[in-house]
């Protein structure tokens, strides 16, 4: 079978075009599981975070110490500074007709971080 002088190079550039494909679903691949796994790091320091001002709500510590994986893949100290607001709890008691309001005090605390924290930047912790 002989073929004509037209279709000369037509499977050189089919298999370029072919390669091109590839190449660009590989890189757009590459680029889901990059956001993937950012959401997912943000997620854990947050996790880490609200486990800490949990645990610092029985402490009198204004700050929280995570273990967090640098990017050469060792382990950092990363700290996070907490504010303590005073707040007060207005509770009404009722007991067989008796009403009484009394004043709780407790503390809410905050976390503001917006490089460690997604969405506004803040955790809250209130009673």
């Amino acid at each position: 079978m002989t073929m004509s002088f037209k279709e000369h190079g037509t499977s050189l550039l089919e298999a370029m075009i072919g390669i091109l494909l590839v190449a660009t679903m590989g890189l757009g691949l590459l680029m889901v599981i990059s956001n993937t796994l950012s959401i997912q790091s943000h997620g854990i320091t947050e996790n880490q975070i609200l486990t800490g001002l949990r645990n610092l709500t029985m402490l009198d510590d204004n700050e929280i110490v995570l273990g967090v994986t640098g990017s050469d893949g060792g382990r950092q100290a990363l700290t996070v500074p907490v504010q303590r607001i005073a707040v007060d709890s207005e509770v009404v008691i009722d007991i067989g007709g008796v009403s009484r309001t009394i004043s709780v005090p407790g503390e809410r605390l905050e976390v503001h971080s917006e490089e460690y924290i997604s969405g506004d930047g803040r955790i809250v912790v209130a009673p």
